[in-house]
């Protein structure tokens, strides 16, 4: 995600980050963000947000883990 991660917006990239944030989906000129939360059950009911980010070229997942 390295070669696209000098264009998403600050904003867009803090999103991406939270971990708590709603499902979305942002319409923008350079690339598209999606954002999804999806009930996960372990000891209980919770949510998780995965985001991804599509070009015209590739896909790319938001990895929390290893995030830019």
């Amino acid at each position: 995600m390295s070669e696209i991660a000098t264009r998403i917006d600050n904003l867009h990239l803090e999103d991406l980050k939270n971990e708590m944030h709603p499902s979305i989906f942002d319409d923008n000129e350079e690339y598209d963000m999606l954002i999804f939360r999806l009930p996960v059950i372990d000891k209980g009911v919770h949510g998780k947000s995965l985001g991804f980010i599509f070009t015209k070229q590739k896909s790319y997942f938001y990895n929390r883990a290893v995030a830019i």
